[in-house]
């Protein structure tokens, strides 16, 4: 499939936003603006991009090769530097791998995303499937029923979590191994950036007008600083509604009409290409750096954390410090070793 500029600079900023969301001192001022979308914004980017009509067999080799492969790789990877070069103190090397190789969230699961895209992109192969197999009915009734379907099992999921006992299994929460209890709420958004593809993108695009983009980015600035700004709090109910639905897709919204409109220079576009090797090896520079800071200059550290403007700012430029590094093991990876990610050596 042909690269699509915007869904390549759309995945630049989720990238840049998790980037940012792990700098120990990144102020909670800064990482509302996009913790409630980062991740979802990849999943409905995935959505987007999928091509339906493969066979079940083709399009799971390719999810292995693409996810599967380079998440054992890079998280044995991880786990093996942790313990060889790191400034934290570790248990035993073999525990760490089973709880990696278990995959609960929340639990010792290294570069969790991946596997947790893997799982739900089968679920969601199937539901586009049965889709496009009811293509001679009303085209809108069959996307309202099918979208009602994915807000169910989506709701099936919260229910889960809210009914569970608070540590229901020995690892203290109601995660599942292998995100059994995640899967459906991921597929949601992965289900809207299909639909938002193959129903409504003209109608989003017309809207796109510079006078819309600004409205729903000033609705989302309020959403997500009303807390900040004043007393106001919403009942419980209210509150789930918003984190789980209006400031992630708000912010998807806002993310997409931005980035249809910008141009990109081929820094952004070339990590937004790579953002899986992004999200493997950030981490681990991201650590390091951090490690000597605190070490070489810890009364500046300690400022730097103190201080909420200057907290700001040193996470956004901690975070694009890292952006720019990574683009060296990035490169290495996708010239000498690009069989790691599923890619043809060329």
């Amino acid at each position: 499939m042909k690269r699509i500029e915007w869904v390549d600079l759309a995945k630049y900023f989720c990238a840049m936003a998790i980037i940012i969301e792990h700098v120990s001192s990144a102020p909670a001022e800064l990482t509302v603006l996009f913790a409630t979308w980062m991740l979802e914004g990849f999943f409905f980017l995935a959505g987007y991009v999928h091509k339906s009509g493969q066979s079940f067999r083709t399009f799971m080799l390719k999810k292995v090769r693409c996810l599967l492969v380079p998440w054992l790789v890079f998280s044995v990877l991880d786990i093996t530097l942790s313990h060889i070069v790191s400034f934290r103190e570790h248990g035993s090397f073999l525990n760490e791998l089973l709880w990696n190789f278990a995959q609960i969230r929340g639990v010792k699961a290294q570069l969790w995303f991946l596997p947790a895209l893997f799982m739900t992109f089968i679920p969601f192969y199937f539901f586009v499937e049965q889709y496009e197999k009811h293509t001679g009915k009303d085209g809108k009734k069959r996307t309202v029923l099918f979208l009602l379907i994915a807000l169910g099992l989506f709701g099936l999921m919260v229910v889960y979590n809210h009914v569970m006992a608070p540590h229901p299994f020995s690892w203290g929460s109601t995660a599942l191994p292998w995100y059994l209890d995640y899967v459906f709420m991921a597929m949601l958004p992965m289900v809207l950036g299909y639909f938002m593809r193959h129903t409504c993108e003209a109608v989003f695009d017309k809207l796109n007008t510079r006078t819309n983009r600004l409205i729903a980015l000033a609705l989302f600035l309020c959403a997500v600083y009303y807390p900040y700004l004043t007393d106001l709090r919403l009942p419980d109910w209210a509150q789930e509604i918003q984190y789980r639905f209006i400031n992630p897709y708000l912010g998807i919204t806002v993310l997409i009409a931005f980035c249809k409109v910008m141009k990109p220079n081929r820094y952004m576009i070339y990590l937004g290409r790579n953002t899986l090797l992004c999200f493997a090896f950030h981490g681990k520079l991201l650590a390091f750096a951090e490690g000597v800071l605190k070490r070489i200059i810890p009364e500046v550290y300690t400022l730097l954390a103190s201080s909420t403007p200057l907290s700001f700012v040193y996470s956004v430029a901690l975070a694009l410090a890292v952006s720019l590094v990574v683009i060296i093991p990035i490169y290495i990876v996708n010239r000498y070793f690009p069989f790691l990610i599923g890619k043809p050596r060329r």
